[in-house]
Protein backbone atom coordinates (compact mmCIF):
# COMPACT_ATOMS: atom_id res chain seq x y z
CA UNK A 1 0.00 0.00 0.00
CA UNK A 2 3.06 2.26 0.58
CA UNK A 3 4.49 2.34 -3.14
CA UNK A 4 0.82 2.67 -4.57
CA UNK A 5 0.53 5.50 -2.25
CA UNK A 6 3.79 6.67 -3.25
CA UNK A 7 2.90 6.50 -6.65
CA UNK A 8 0.47 8.41 -6.48
CA UNK A 9 1.41 11.37 -4.91
CA UNK A 10 4.43 11.17 -7.55
CA UNK A 11 1.81 11.53 -10.64
CA UNK A 12 0.00 13.53 -8.81
CA UNK A 13 2.92 15.99 -8.31
CA UNK A 14 3.70 15.48 -11.52
CA UNK A 15 0.55 16.81 -12.91
CA UNK A 16 0.54 19.53 -10.50
CA UNK A 17 4.00 20.80 -11.38
CA UNK A 18 4.08 20.60 -15.15
CA UNK A 19 0.33 21.55 -15.82
CA UNK A 20 -0.79 23.82 -13.31
CA UNK A 21 2.20 25.81 -11.57
CA UNK A 22 4.32 26.07 -14.67
CA UNK A 23 0.97 26.94 -16.22
CA UNK A 24 0.62 29.93 -13.70
CA UNK A 25 3.93 30.75 -13.73
CA UNK A 26 4.15 31.32 -17.54
CA UNK A 27 0.63 33.29 -17.89
CA UNK A 28 2.72 35.44 -15.27
CA UNK A 29 5.91 36.03 -17.45
CA UNK A 30 3.86 36.49 -20.26
CA UNK A 31 1.06 38.85 -19.66
CA UNK A 32 3.88 41.02 -17.39
CA UNK A 33 6.24 41.21 -20.04
CA UNK A 34 3.36 42.34 -22.75
CA UNK A 35 2.39 44.72 -20.15
CA UNK A 36 6.00 46.14 -20.40
CA UNK A 37 5.70 45.52 -24.26
CA UNK A 38 2.78 48.14 -24.31
CA UNK A 39 3.10 50.72 -21.84
CA UNK A 40 7.30 50.99 -21.34
CA UNK A 41 8.69 53.40 -24.62
CA UNK A 42 6.80 51.30 -27.01
CA UNK A 43 7.97 53.38 -29.50
CA UNK A 44 11.97 53.10 -28.18
CA UNK A 45 12.90 49.71 -27.57
CA UNK A 46 16.43 50.15 -26.78
CA UNK A 47 15.46 52.61 -24.21
CA UNK A 48 12.89 50.13 -22.92
CA UNK A 49 14.93 47.11 -22.92
CA UNK A 50 18.15 49.43 -21.10
CA UNK A 51 15.43 51.06 -18.15
CA UNK A 52 14.24 46.91 -17.50
CA UNK A 53 17.81 45.99 -17.03
CA UNK A 54 18.75 48.55 -14.80
CA UNK A 55 15.16 48.62 -12.74
CA UNK A 56 15.22 44.88 -12.72
CA UNK A 57 18.92 44.19 -11.63
CA UNK A 58 18.38 47.56 -8.96
CA UNK A 59 15.80 45.98 -7.35
CA UNK A 60 16.92 41.93 -7.31
CA UNK A 61 20.60 43.34 -5.84
CA UNK A 62 18.75 45.42 -3.33
CA UNK A 63 16.40 42.59 -2.42
CA UNK A 64 19.09 40.16 -1.71
CA UNK A 65 20.99 42.75 0.28
CA UNK A 66 17.70 43.32 2.35
CA UNK A 67 17.05 39.53 2.88
CA UNK A 68 18.01 40.48 6.77
CA UNK A 69 15.15 42.67 7.47
CA UNK A 70 12.20 41.39 4.53
CA UNK A 71 12.28 38.00 6.58
CA UNK A 72 11.06 39.70 9.57
CA UNK A 73 8.08 39.44 7.75
CA UNK A 74 7.52 36.11 9.13
CA UNK A 75 7.53 37.26 12.46
CA UNK A 76 4.00 38.75 12.18
CA UNK A 77 1.62 36.82 14.22
CA UNK A 78 -1.04 37.94 12.29
CA UNK A 79 -2.24 35.48 9.96
CA UNK A 80 -3.71 38.13 7.08
CA UNK A 81 -0.98 40.69 7.40
CA UNK A 82 1.69 37.84 6.80
CA UNK A 83 0.02 36.46 4.23
CA UNK A 84 -0.81 40.18 2.33
CA UNK A 85 2.72 41.41 2.95
CA UNK A 86 4.60 38.06 2.00
CA UNK A 87 2.48 38.09 -1.93
CA UNK A 88 3.21 41.90 -1.94
CA UNK A 89 6.68 41.17 -1.60
CA UNK A 90 6.80 38.01 -4.15
CA UNK A 91 5.18 40.13 -6.32
CA UNK A 92 7.45 42.64 -6.63
CA UNK A 93 10.36 40.41 -7.10
CA UNK A 94 8.60 38.61 -9.54
CA UNK A 95 8.07 41.99 -11.45
CA UNK A 96 11.46 43.10 -11.13
CA UNK A 97 12.66 39.50 -12.55
CA UNK A 98 10.56 39.40 -15.41
CA UNK A 99 11.68 43.27 -16.37
CA UNK A 100 15.49 41.76 -16.11
CA UNK A 101 14.93 38.91 -18.33
CA UNK A 102 13.29 41.16 -20.71
CA UNK A 103 16.19 43.84 -20.73
CA UNK A 104 18.80 41.39 -21.31
CA UNK A 105 16.66 39.54 -23.67
CA UNK A 106 15.57 42.73 -26.01
CA UNK A 107 19.35 43.81 -25.90
CA UNK A 108 20.50 40.77 -27.59
CA UNK A 109 17.71 40.96 -29.94
CA UNK A 110 18.37 44.73 -30.85
CA UNK A 111 22.29 44.51 -31.09
CA UNK A 112 22.66 40.97 -32.46
CA UNK A 113 19.77 40.53 -34.83
CA UNK A 114 17.44 37.46 -34.45
CA UNK A 115 19.58 35.05 -36.73
CA UNK A 116 20.55 31.38 -36.07
CA UNK A 117 24.09 32.66 -35.63
CA UNK A 118 22.84 34.88 -33.05
CA UNK A 119 20.84 32.31 -31.52
CA UNK A 120 23.53 29.33 -31.24
CA UNK A 121 26.20 32.20 -30.50
CA UNK A 122 24.07 33.30 -27.17
CA UNK A 123 23.19 29.40 -26.62
CA UNK A 124 27.13 28.36 -26.44
CA UNK A 125 28.33 31.07 -24.90
CA UNK A 126 25.43 31.36 -22.02
CA UNK A 127 25.79 27.21 -21.71
CA UNK A 128 29.88 28.03 -21.12
CA UNK A 129 29.85 30.85 -18.72
CA UNK A 130 27.45 29.24 -16.58
CA UNK A 131 29.19 25.56 -16.50
CA UNK A 132 32.30 27.53 -15.61
CA UNK A 133 30.76 29.33 -12.43
CA UNK A 134 29.66 25.78 -12.00
CA UNK A 135 25.74 26.95 -11.23
CA UNK A 136 24.16 25.08 -14.48
CA UNK A 137 21.36 24.17 -11.98
CA UNK A 138 20.33 28.03 -12.13
CA UNK A 139 19.57 27.12 -15.82
CA UNK A 140 17.44 24.25 -14.84
CA UNK A 141 15.67 25.78 -11.65
CA UNK A 142 12.48 26.70 -13.47
CA UNK A 143 9.27 25.33 -13.11
CA UNK A 144 8.05 22.84 -13.98
CA UNK A 145 11.84 21.21 -12.47
CA UNK A 146 11.56 23.44 -9.49
CA UNK A 147 8.69 23.73 -7.26
CA UNK A 148 9.01 26.46 -4.52
CA UNK A 149 6.20 26.60 -1.84
CA UNK A 150 4.74 29.64 -0.11
CA UNK A 151 4.24 27.64 3.27
CA UNK A 152 8.03 27.33 3.56
CA UNK A 153 8.63 30.42 5.47
CA UNK A 154 12.29 29.76 6.06
CA UNK A 155 13.11 29.66 2.38
CA UNK A 156 10.31 32.43 1.51
CA UNK A 157 12.75 35.48 1.75
CA UNK A 158 16.07 33.40 1.64
CA UNK A 159 18.13 34.37 -1.52
CA UNK A 160 20.95 32.56 -2.43
CA UNK A 161 24.62 33.85 -4.18
CA UNK A 162 27.11 31.95 -6.48
CA UNK A 163 29.65 32.66 -3.67
CA UNK A 164 27.52 31.47 -1.11
CA UNK A 165 28.01 34.01 1.41
CA UNK A 166 25.09 34.91 4.95
CA UNK A 167 23.32 37.18 5.09
CA UNK A 168 25.04 39.92 7.13
CA UNK A 169 27.08 43.50 6.55
CA UNK A 170 30.54 42.35 4.69
CA UNK A 171 32.07 42.98 1.78
CA UNK A 172 31.68 39.51 0.80
CA UNK A 173 28.09 39.40 0.79
CA UNK A 174 27.78 42.55 -0.79
CA UNK A 175 29.72 41.55 -3.82
CA UNK A 176 27.79 38.37 -4.04
CA UNK A 177 24.59 39.79 -3.94
CA UNK A 178 25.28 41.84 -6.75
CA UNK A 179 27.47 39.49 -8.64
CA UNK A 180 24.73 37.12 -9.10
CA UNK A 181 21.96 39.06 -10.69
CA UNK A 182 24.62 40.73 -12.79
CA UNK A 183 26.61 37.89 -13.71
CA UNK A 184 24.60 34.32 -13.07
CA UNK A 185 21.28 35.92 -13.88
CA UNK A 186 22.32 37.00 -17.30
CA UNK A 187 23.91 34.70 -18.71
CA UNK A 188 21.52 31.91 -17.70
CA UNK A 189 18.86 34.48 -20.06
CA UNK A 190 21.41 34.29 -22.58
CA UNK A 191 21.45 30.66 -22.40
CA UNK A 192 17.38 30.66 -22.56
CA UNK A 193 17.24 33.08 -25.39
CA UNK A 194 19.70 31.39 -27.62
CA UNK A 195 17.28 27.84 -27.46
CA UNK A 196 14.20 30.30 -27.54
CA UNK A 197 15.38 31.65 -30.80
CA UNK A 198 16.67 28.50 -32.71
CA UNK A 199 13.31 27.06 -31.70
CA UNK A 200 11.19 30.04 -33.43
CA UNK A 201 13.68 29.93 -36.42
CA UNK A 202 13.49 26.09 -37.32
CA UNK A 203 10.04 24.98 -35.38
CA UNK A 204 7.38 25.51 -37.68
CA UNK A 205 8.15 29.14 -38.32
CA UNK A 206 4.76 30.93 -39.40
CA UNK A 207 2.82 28.48 -37.73
CA UNK A 208 2.61 29.86 -34.10
CA UNK A 209 -0.53 27.12 -32.96
CA UNK A 210 1.95 23.77 -34.18
CA UNK A 211 5.10 25.36 -32.87
CA UNK A 212 4.06 25.93 -29.41
CA UNK A 213 1.60 22.70 -29.34
CA UNK A 214 4.81 20.78 -31.05
CA UNK A 215 7.08 22.27 -27.93
CA UNK A 216 4.92 21.87 -25.46
CA UNK A 217 4.71 17.94 -26.30
CA UNK A 218 7.99 17.76 -26.73
CA UNK A 219 8.88 19.34 -23.19
CA UNK A 220 6.41 16.48 -21.58
CA UNK A 221 8.16 13.57 -23.73
CA UNK A 222 11.54 14.57 -22.26
CA UNK A 223 9.68 14.77 -19.10
CA UNK A 224 10.36 11.23 -18.21
CA UNK A 225 13.71 10.62 -19.40
CA UNK A 226 14.79 13.71 -17.57
CA UNK A 227 13.59 12.46 -14.13
CA UNK A 228 14.79 9.00 -14.52
CA UNK A 229 18.50 10.41 -15.37
CA UNK A 230 18.61 12.28 -12.23
CA UNK A 231 18.14 8.75 -10.15
CA UNK A 232 21.29 8.04 -12.20
CA UNK A 233 23.50 10.71 -12.06
CA UNK A 234 23.37 11.60 -8.39
CA UNK A 235 24.26 8.35 -7.35
CA UNK A 236 27.25 8.52 -10.01
CA UNK A 237 28.27 12.13 -8.51
CA UNK A 238 28.23 10.73 -5.07
CA UNK A 239 30.83 8.06 -5.53
CA UNK A 240 34.12 9.15 -4.55
CA UNK A 241 35.79 6.26 -5.81
CA UNK A 242 35.59 7.62 -9.23
CA UNK A 243 39.45 9.08 -9.92
CA UNK A 244 39.22 11.25 -12.72
CA UNK A 245 36.63 13.86 -11.49
CA UNK A 246 36.88 15.97 -14.11
CA UNK A 247 34.92 13.03 -16.37
CA UNK A 248 32.15 13.49 -13.51
CA UNK A 249 31.96 17.07 -13.87
CA UNK A 250 31.50 16.92 -17.45
CA UNK A 251 28.80 14.33 -17.75
CA UNK A 252 26.84 16.09 -14.86
CA UNK A 253 27.07 19.52 -16.87
CA UNK A 254 25.89 17.54 -19.96
CA UNK A 255 22.96 16.31 -18.24
CA UNK A 256 22.18 19.53 -17.02
CA UNK A 257 22.17 21.68 -20.36
CA UNK A 258 20.01 18.87 -21.27
CA UNK A 259 17.87 19.17 -18.93
CA UNK A 260 17.19 22.95 -19.05
CA UNK A 261 16.04 22.65 -22.82
CA UNK A 262 12.81 20.96 -21.07
CA UNK A 263 11.72 24.10 -18.97
CA UNK A 264 13.10 26.12 -21.99
CA UNK A 265 10.29 24.35 -24.43
CA UNK A 266 7.59 24.10 -21.78
CA UNK A 267 7.95 27.65 -21.50
CA UNK A 268 8.05 28.54 -25.18
CA UNK A 269 4.77 26.10 -25.81
CA UNK A 270 2.74 27.65 -23.04
CA UNK A 271 3.63 31.28 -24.24
CA UNK A 272 3.12 30.85 -27.88
CA UNK A 273 -0.22 28.99 -27.41
CA UNK A 274 -1.23 32.06 -25.57
CA UNK A 275 -0.36 34.67 -27.95
CA UNK A 276 -2.25 32.10 -30.49
CA UNK A 277 -5.50 31.49 -28.83
CA UNK A 278 -5.43 33.97 -25.63
CA UNK A 279 -8.21 36.80 -27.09
CA UNK A 280 -5.79 36.96 -29.97
CA UNK A 281 -7.80 39.86 -31.02
CA UNK A 282 -7.51 42.61 -28.33
CA UNK A 283 -3.79 41.87 -27.35
CA UNK A 284 -4.05 44.62 -24.18
CA UNK A 285 -7.08 42.51 -22.44
CA UNK A 286 -4.98 39.76 -23.10
CA UNK A 287 -1.75 40.24 -21.51
CA UNK A 288 -3.62 41.60 -18.21
CA UNK A 289 -5.15 38.65 -18.13
CA UNK A 290 -2.83 36.77 -18.67
CA UNK A 291 -0.45 38.93 -15.98
CA UNK A 292 -3.39 38.77 -13.43
CA UNK A 293 -4.68 34.93 -13.93
CA UNK A 294 -0.53 33.81 -13.78
CA UNK A 295 -0.04 35.50 -10.38
CA UNK A 296 -3.80 34.75 -8.56
CA UNK A 297 -3.29 31.28 -9.86
CA UNK A 298 0.39 31.04 -8.08
CA UNK A 299 -1.01 32.56 -4.97
CA UNK A 300 -4.11 30.28 -4.93
CA UNK A 301 -2.01 27.04 -5.43
CA UNK A 302 0.48 28.27 -2.88
CA UNK A 303 3.39 28.52 -5.14
CA UNK A 304 3.79 32.06 -6.04
CA UNK A 305 7.25 31.72 -5.18
CA UNK A 306 8.29 29.66 -8.18
CA UNK A 307 6.90 32.83 -10.17
CA UNK A 308 10.25 34.84 -10.11
CA UNK A 309 14.20 34.08 -10.77
CA UNK A 310 15.89 33.91 -7.63
CA UNK A 311 19.40 33.39 -6.11
CA UNK A 312 21.82 30.84 -7.18
CA UNK A 313 22.04 27.02 -7.24
CA UNK A 314 25.75 25.33 -7.17
CA UNK A 315 26.61 22.30 -8.86
CA UNK A 316 29.17 21.44 -6.15
CA UNK A 317 25.83 20.74 -3.78
CA UNK A 318 24.82 17.83 -5.38
CA UNK A 319 25.20 15.10 -4.25
CA UNK A 320 25.97 15.94 -0.70
CA UNK A 321 22.58 15.44 0.53
CA UNK A 322 19.61 13.44 0.33
CA UNK A 323 17.95 16.27 -1.51
CA UNK A 324 16.34 15.33 -5.21
CA UNK A 325 18.13 17.60 -7.80
CA UNK A 326 15.00 17.70 -9.65
CA UNK A 327 12.21 19.33 -7.12
CA UNK A 328 8.77 18.49 -8.39
CA UNK A 329 7.43 17.41 -4.78
CA UNK A 330 4.28 19.75 -3.96
CA UNK A 331 1.49 17.64 -2.14
CA UNK A 332 4.34 15.64 -0.07
CA UNK A 333 6.43 19.07 0.37
CA UNK A 334 3.36 21.06 1.08
CA UNK A 335 1.59 18.60 3.96
CA UNK A 336 5.66 18.82 5.52
CA UNK A 337 5.93 22.21 5.28
CA UNK A 338 2.47 22.42 7.12
CA UNK A 339 3.72 20.04 10.02
CA UNK A 340 6.98 21.94 10.60
CA UNK A 341 5.42 25.43 11.08
CA UNK A 342 2.62 23.64 13.23
CA UNK A 343 5.85 21.93 15.35
CA UNK A 344 7.75 25.18 15.74
CA UNK A 345 4.69 27.23 16.47
CA UNK A 346 4.47 24.73 19.72
CA UNK A 347 7.50 25.06 20.57
CA UNK A 348 7.46 28.23 20.80
CA UNK A 349 4.39 28.04 22.71
CA UNK A 350 5.52 25.70 25.01
CA UNK A 351 8.42 27.93 25.39
CA UNK A 352 6.26 30.87 26.20
CA UNK A 353 4.29 28.17 28.45
CA UNK A 354 7.86 27.23 30.37
CA UNK A 355 8.44 31.10 30.81
CA UNK A 356 5.25 32.37 32.32
CA UNK A 357 5.58 29.00 34.96
CA UNK A 358 8.75 29.87 35.72
CA UNK A 359 8.40 33.68 36.13
CA UNK A 360 5.18 32.26 38.54
CA UNK A 361 7.80 30.17 40.36
CA UNK A 362 10.21 32.63 40.93
CA UNK A 363 7.18 35.35 42.30
CA UNK A 364 5.63 32.30 44.57
CA UNK A 365 9.16 31.61 46.14
CA UNK A 366 9.77 35.70 46.77
CA UNK A 367 9.37 36.76 50.83
CA UNK A 368 5.89 37.81 51.08
CA UNK A 369 7.08 41.39 52.31
CA UNK A 370 8.38 41.72 49.11
CA UNK A 371 5.41 40.33 46.67
CA UNK A 372 3.03 42.50 49.29
CA UNK A 373 5.03 45.58 48.62
CA UNK A 374 4.91 45.19 44.52
CA UNK A 375 1.08 44.45 44.61
CA UNK A 376 0.03 47.79 46.19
Amino acid sequence: MEHISAAIIAVCDFLMSFLVISTCVVFFWRGSWGVLDLYLYPSNVELSSWICFAYGNFVMILTGLLQKYTSRIKKFKNVVVYFVLSRVYIYIIATASVAQWRGIWNLQDHYTGKTWQSAISSFVIGASVICCLRCVKTIMAASPLMVSHDTDSAKLFRITGRLGSKARCSPWFVADMVMTPLLVHTFVVVFWRGLWTLMNIYLYPGEDTLSGLFSLVASLALAFPTLICQHIIVPFVKNHSNKNRICVVLLLNLYLVMASCLPVAHWRGIWILQDALLIPENKQFSVWVSHTLGFLGGVLVLSAKSIPVLGCLLDSSIGKDDRPLISIAYFKQMRDNICYQKNVKCSNDLDDKDVVSKENTENNNKPIEFTFITHL
